[in-house]
């Protein structure tokens, strides 16, 4: 009797121990990431938060923006003479998003962008975006906005266009001119492409035949050894005005 009472102890102490144990990597897994934005583009903000935080890249395009009440007139505030400015200067309207996620030491980027698409997507904006990958790189693309009349649009990436340019050696920045060029002839939407000195001055030696204009920007950027994203946003309203924003995604500290 007086061995098995002892017996049980050790077993429970043994118990006690392992659970105890377990409790510190449970609490650590338990954590929470929570991005919040108020912006005209906040699920971008979001995104921009993420590659800071992990070192992820994650490119984003603006949908078309054409319903006039998701548009504010900035006009008065950005033209220095409003008198003598003929037009209008529209922006999205500025809209908050919240997102939660349970996170592990080492989370799954595709796992946190498809629910942070997902709540983005449920949170009551008339705008709506889908996940796509090339290798190691996410795109945040456009799946709906509304149209002139406030309806619900199917929307598609001006980047999802096939692209041909002849092999040759070019610098970074023509090669991407290049892919803009095409897309504005299959599209009817003008990018601006900027670029610094960098993307100037290196060279790579590719072309494309028939690919997706996305692809070969990846493959262009990548050529330079470094961690290149893009930001492609859209002038709202009629204008068919987008600018190809690139930047250098630092790895987390």
């Amino acid at each position: 009797m007086g061995s098995s009472r002892r017996m049980m102890q050790r077993y429970c102490v043994a118990v006690t121990c392992a659970f105890l144990a377990l409790v510190p990597l449970t609490a650590q897994r338990a954590q929470s990431l929570e991005l919040s934005a108020y912006d005209a583009r906040p699920l971008a903000d979001v995104i921009s938060q993420l590659e800071t935080r992990y070192g992820w890249i994650i490119t984003y395009e603006d949908p078309p923006y054409e319903f006039t009440g998701d548009l504010d007139d900035v006009t008065l505030s950005v033209v220095r003479d409003p008198k003598n400015f003929k037009g209008k200067v529209l922006v999205p309207r500025r809209r908050r998003f919240d997102f939660k996620y349970p996170v592990s030491d080492r989370p799954r980027a595709e796992d946190v962008l498809a629910a942070v698409i997902r709540d983005y997507n449920m949170s009551g904006n008339h705008d709506g975006f889908r996940l796509l990958r090339t290798g190691s790189v996410f795109h945040v693309v456009p799946s709906v906005s509304a149209n002139t009349v406030g309806l619900p649009t199917d929307r598609q990436s001006r980047l999802d266009v096939r692209v041909t340019i002849p092999v040759a050696e070019r610098s970074v920045l023509e090669t991407l001119e290049l892919v803009a060029a095409q897309v504005r002839e299959l599209t009817g939407v003008r990018i601006g492409m900027g670029g610094g000195n960098f993307l100037r001055q290196k060279k790579v030696r590719t072309g494309a035949a028939t690919e997706p204009a996305r692809d070969v920007l990846v493959r262009a950027l990548a050529s330079t050894g470094r961690d290149f994203s893009w930001r492609l946003q859209c002038d709202p309203g009629a204008t068919k005005l987008c600018f190809f924003n690139v930047h250098v995604v630092k790895p987390p500290e």
